[in-house]
């Protein structure tokens, strides 16, 4: 059986629900971890003809010769499990969060009397309340190409 038709296979076996994945090379070795909201549709991109229109991820698909899969909860679970493992592997495919860097989190001080909104890089638990960003108002805000229109799309139940 050819690489090509074991991961086909394998990707029959991957489940819809949210999770976090990671492609290993010929030597086992994590070379990229990601996170998707649907395992299943993401992995299947990776190995859709035409799909590489880089050629980072040309040469990523090249050298994957295996994938693993981690199921979560919810989409932020997702995104605080890709981040320590990121940290943890050090993947020569990731660029962001390979150094001491974190997401930034969204702090909203429930202590004050007329409360801000502040970001910070420290984790939830070391500085609560606060929430990932990328969760609460997107990817294209750490590229700073948008925010909420409306204050309930960022904070559901705030309003």
């Amino acid at each position: 059986m050819t690489l090509e038709e074991t991961i086909k296979r394998r990707l029959q076996a991957v489940p819809e629900s949210p999770g976090v994945y990671l492609f290993r090379d010929a030597k086992t070795n994590v070379i990229y971890v990601g996170k998707a909201l649907r395992l299943r549709d993401r992995l299947r991109s990776y190995f859709t003809p035409g799909y590489a229109q880089t050629a980072r991820v040309a040469e990523l698909i090249h050298r994957a010769t295996d994938f693993e899969f981690v199921t979560t909860a919810n989409e932020v679970e997702a995104l605080v499990l890709e981040n320590n493992l990121i940290k943890n592997y050090r993947p020569r495919f990731n660029i962001r969060l390979k150094d001491d860097k974190n997401y930034l989190y969204l702090k909203l001080p429930v202590t004050e009397e007329f409360p801000r909104v502040h970001y910070s890089r420290r984790d939830r638990q070391v500085d609560p309340p606060a929430a990932p960003v990328p969760h609460l108002l997107g990817r294209d805000l750490q590229a700073g190409q948008g925010v909420p229109r409306l204050p309930h799309q960022a904070l559901p139940g705030a309003v």
